[in-house]
């Protein structure tokens, strides 16, 4: 009998190289990283200039002008019918309601990700309310969902603060982990950098993210890592740190790990944490007892029951050095952020000027203002004569500002010199409203409520209710410098806004309108000049 199995197609047992890249592209991680409003916008443009591999970005936002600007592999107007592509004027419920707009395009986006970093700057409007959509979007679909993020600047104000604090609870909810990176650290650790610069700074640690992350994944270790490992690490993770290390010195797998995890942008503290990954580089000389070092050092920071998760791979650029990248989860955050003008606890902003300093004083344009108003030269400066120190936060505010003071100084010196016409009425008006829009965003409530009065009796006069008069003009030459004054932070400025209203309110009662008043607000006024005179 004749054997049929000669015949028969043999089974191969080999899988050859084309097949197993095949394998590879088809289960390649897909990393995709979101930046939502300006900040986020910022970090992706930088991303992009430093040209890390592997991942696909996107830019969204609802100022169709920031997002122009961006250089990203994707961009996304999102609330364009909400918005119009104007933004979303630091209201984080608008930013929400743009996201939730454009929900199905981020779902499009997002889909097939398995790891999504999402990057914002907590305190506006975009980005703060639209990451916690992107968020809950990229969790539904099952992705490892990265949130890196930076809190406002102390002096930001108020509502700035509360904005960041609802939007990073609401973050955390939607995120795997959230890494929080704190401005005000920047004016400690770079405070004569540029403010690009300083920015670049913080954008670091989220390349260090993505780039750590996506190396880890994909390049060839003695001690090799893959998603799953990463997941395990990050996946619920809650606050996280992310550091990278590097040494030379004689003692360099210490050195690396000490500079790895003491990072001043971080408000975090890495004992305890529940879990970490650990990623270990070196060139051939890396010996077993440096790597065990290493994980020495991190393991006896972390909790005892912490899961560990480690990898380790030579790289010939690092002559005779140590690298080290840790992603540390479960951590506790030392919860600084808000502490200069949040949950009721003082502020350190900086100092106020002394009893015998606080005259009355336009320092800009050297005169004083007496009690009945008039004005009188000013033979020098004072002595001790002081300003709020300057911050980061000051010079944005002056730049964003500075346009509409110099529409209100151009206008006030047509008034001065030609007389009222319309046309400077209506200058002042939308001076005086722009300047107390972007007051409101910074929380400077002395010039929001100077620019509000202006605009008010600019208002008044443009409809007849109040008579233009030449007396008025004293006061009102001056309003520009006053404004200079309070942005640039003397508080004497104040004093001089409050004389100015003081003296131009008892003008405007001296005067008849060109037209009646309608009853209605003469009943209001009087009760409230009764409750003053019982005061």
């Amino acid at each position: 009998m004749v054997s049929s199995k000669p015949n028969e197609k043999k089974v191969s047992l080999k899988t050859d190289d084309e097949e197993l890249k095949n394998l590879i592209n088809l289960h390649r991680t897909v990393i995709k990283v979101v930046g939502t409003g300006g900040a986020g916008n910022n970090t992706i443009s930088r991303l992009e200039e430093a040209g890390v591999k592997g991942v696909e970005t996107i830019a969204m936002n609802t100022d169709a002008q920031d997002l122009l600007y961006t250089k990203s592999d994707n961009k996304l107007i999102i609330g364009k019918n909400i918005t119009r592509g104007l933004g979303a004027g630091s209201d984080p419920q608008v930013g929400e309601e743009s996201a939730r707009e454009n929900e199905k395009e981020i779902k499009e986006f997002l889909e097939g990700s398995d790891v999504v970093f999402i990057t914002c700057g907590l305190g506006g409007g975009t980005g703060t309310g639209s990451a916690p959509v992107i968020g809950e979007i990229a969790k539904n679909l099952g992705a490892l969902t990265i949130a890196v993020v930076t809190t406002p600047f102390s002096d930001e104000g108020v509502l700035k603060e509360k904005n960041a604090v609802s939007g990073l609870e609401r973050l955390r909810k939607n995120s795997d982990t959230v890494i929080v990176i704190q401005n005000d650290r920047l004016l400690e650790l770079v405070p004569d950098l540029p403010l690009n610069a300083a920015f670049k700074v913080a954008d670091e640690i989220l390349v260090n993210a993505v780039k750590g992350i996506t190396e880890l994944v994909t390049k060839k270790g003695l001690v090799n890592l893959d998603f799953s490992d990463i997941k395990i690490t990050m996946k619920d993770g809650d606050t996280a740190m992310i550091g990278i290390g590097e040494s030379e010195s004689e003692n360099k797998a210490q050195e690396a790990v000490e500079r790895a995890i003491n990072n001043p942008l971080l408000d975090v503290d890495i004992t305890g944490a529940q879990s970490a990954l650990i990623n270990i580089e070196g060139d051939d000389s890396l010996t077993i007892k440096e790597a065990r070092n290493v994980m020495v050092s991190i393991a006896e920071k972390l909790d005892p029951n912490a899961k560990i998760v480690w990898g380790a791979s030579i790289n010939e650029d690092l002559k005779n050095k140590i690298r080290i990248l840790i992603i540390a989860t479960g951590l506790r955050s030392e919860n600084r952020t808000f502490k200069k003008t949040f949950n009721g606890m003082q502020s350190d902003a900086g100092p106020t000027l002394q009893a015998d300093q606080e005259k009355k004083l336009d320092i800009i344009s050297g005169f004083r203002l007496n009690d009945n108003g008039s004005q009188k030269a000013k033979a020098g400066a004072v002595a001790g004569e002081s300003k709020l120190p300057k911050n980061v936060f000051n010079q944005i505010f002056e730049d964003e500002i500075q346009g509409d003071v110099n529409i209100l100084k151009e206008a006030v010196k047509t008034l001065v010199d030609g007389g009222f016409d319309t046309k400077v009425c209506r200058n002042i008006k939308n001076a005086a409203a722009g300047m107390k829009n972007a007051a409101q965003v910074y929380s400077n409530k002395n010039v929001v409520d100077f620019a509000t009065f202006i605009g008010d009796l600019f208002d008044l006069m443009s409809t007849n209710k109040i008579k233009f008069n030449p007396e008025f003009l004293p006061m009102l030459s001056k309003v520009p410098q006053i404004f200079e004054g309070m942005i640039a932070g003397y508080t004497i400025a104040v004093d001089d806004a409050e004389q100015v209203m003081k003296q131009l309110s008892v003008l405007m009662d001296d005067k008849k309108p060109l037209t009646p008043v309608e009853p209605a607000k003469k009943k209001k006024k009087k009760p409230e000049i009764k409750q003053a005179d019982k005061t």
